[in-house]
């Protein structure tokens, strides 16, 4: 199956005696745009056709005497710039994220391959002087992922903690509603510091 071209896509868009300024104008806006693959060759015939009617319009509005036609022109136009701005920034999204993509993947590894070289290496020891084992450390480095992610949410948890002033956290253990209230009143808590007119 052959590639979708942008000429190609566009070959029967226009009369056969507009078809040779048709074709100058898709070669042009090929070689500007640059798309590569379906979806970035769909937006850019979308962006030639919508600059052929723009052009076309423009040819149109010399000879619009009426009021009518100049508001109808207008409209045409409104829409036709619409459909412009819409796709080019389509056709632009889609350019980065392929650029984005093809250039991360030189750079980061995937996650798969992270994953199967934690299972490849989980055996092996390490020989290098500065990931050797000592004997102050306690816990050896987790190897898997799910291993990181647990330990690093326990060392979150820790330090939330540990920055909590005392009071806030008497404040947040719960009181059972029948128990006699902390306040030393003698009366349960629901009818003294929890009863809800107190609440705020």
């Amino acid at each position: 199956m052959q590639p979708i071209t942008l000429t190609g896509l566009t070959a029967n868009d226009v009369r056969t005696s507009d078809r040779d300024q048709y074709l100058q104008l898709t070669s042009l806006l090929e070689a500007e745009l640059q798309p590569e693959g379906a979806l970035e060759v769909l937006h850019a015939a979308e962006i030639v056709r919508a600059n052929w009617r723009l052009q076309l319009y423009a040819r149109l509005e010399e000879g619009a005497e009426t009021e009518a036609a100049r508001t109808w022109l207008d409209r045409a136009r409104s829409h036709a710039n619409n459909l412009l701005r819409r796709n080019t920034a389509e056709l632009r999204r889609l350019q980065t994220d392929r650029l984005a993509n093809a250039e991360l993947a030189l750079q980061l590894p995937r996650l798969i391959n992270l994953k199967d070289y934690l299972q490849l290496t989980r055996g092996r020891e390490a020989v290098h002087p500065q990931t050797e084992k000592r004997k102050d450390q306690p816990n050896p480095a987790p190897t898997a992922v799910e291993e990181l992610e647990n330990l690093l949410m326990q060392d979150i948890l820790k330090a939330q903690e540990s920055q909590m002033p005392q009071e806030m956290k008497k404040q947040t253990q719960s009181q059972p509603r029948n128990e006699q209230c902390a306040c030393g009143s003698g009366v349960k808590f629901k009818r003294c510091c929890g009863h809800w007119s107190k609440a705020a």
